[in-house]
C-alpha cells in the first residue's frame, strides 16, 4: 500500500502459486492445478492492472457462449465492493505469479489530524499457510501512531511499515496515522 500526500492509496497484491504435484497421474491427485480466486476490493477502487507472469489478463466476455478457458479476469460488482475473479492454470512443477494493482478514488480522511487505515487479509481455505508480506509506505509528515496485527507488530522506519509472517488464519491490520 502506498499513500500519497493527499491520502489517496495505490494498493497491489502479488500472489505466487506453485504446483508441487509429483506426477500428472490423476489417480495420485496430480496434474494441472486449476484456480479460480477472488479478490474483494472497495467499491471506489479503479483497477490499474491485472497480470499473470507479467502479461496483462483480458476480461471474460459475457457475450461468449460456453465455458471460457483460463486465464481470464471476471469483474463482479455488488455495490459496496468490487469482486475480481481470476481463473488460471498452474501446470505440474511450475509457478505462476498473479499481480493486481488498483487505486483508491476516495482518500484516507483525517479528522483532527488523525486517521485509521484497516486492512483485512483472509486466509485461503484448504491451504495450511501462505507467506504474507504487508508493506505500507506513507508521506514523511505522517506518523504511524498505533499498529495492531494480532500479537505481532510491524517493522517500522520513518515512512514505511512492513509485516512479514505465515498466514495461518485471517488477519486484521489497523494502522492509526497522525499528521
Amino acid at each position: 500500500v502506498v499513500f500519497a500526500e493527499d491520502g489517496l492509496a495505490t494498493e497491489s497484491i502479488a500472489v505466487t502459486l506453485t504446483n508441487t504435484s509429483p506426477s500428472d497421474d490423476p489417480k495420485s491427485g496430480g496434474g494441472t492445478y486449476r484456480v479460480y480466486g477472488r479478490l474483494i476490493v472497495p467499491a471506489d477502487s479503479a483497477i490499474e492492472s491485472v497480470t499473470l507472469d507479467g502479461v496483462p489478463l483480458s476480461e471474460k466476455s459475457s457475450k461468449k457462449k460456453g465455458p471460457t478457458e483460463p486465464p481470464y479476469l471476471a469483474n463482479e460488482g455488488n455495490g459496496e465492493s468490487r469482486i475480481l475473479g481470476v481463473a488460471l492454470d498452474v501446470p505440474r512443477g511450475q509457478h505462476r505469479q498473479l499481480v493486481i494493482s488498483y487505486r483508491r478514488q476516495v482518500p484516507l480522511t483525517f479528522l483532527g489530524n488523525r486517521s485509521t487505515y484497516d486492512l483485512f487479509v483472509q486466509k485461503q481455505p484448504g491451504i495450511l499457510h501462505t507467506d504474507l508480506i504487508v508493506d505500507v509506505t506513507f508521506p514523511i509528515f505522517w506518523q504511524s501512531r498505533t499498529v495492531v496485527a494480532g500479537k505481532q507488530s510491524f517493522l517500522a522506519n520513518q515512512t514505511r511499515l512492513e509485516y512479514n509472517t505465515s498466514l495461518t488464519e485471517n488477519k486484521q491490520f489497523t494502522i492509526k496515522f497522525s499528521k
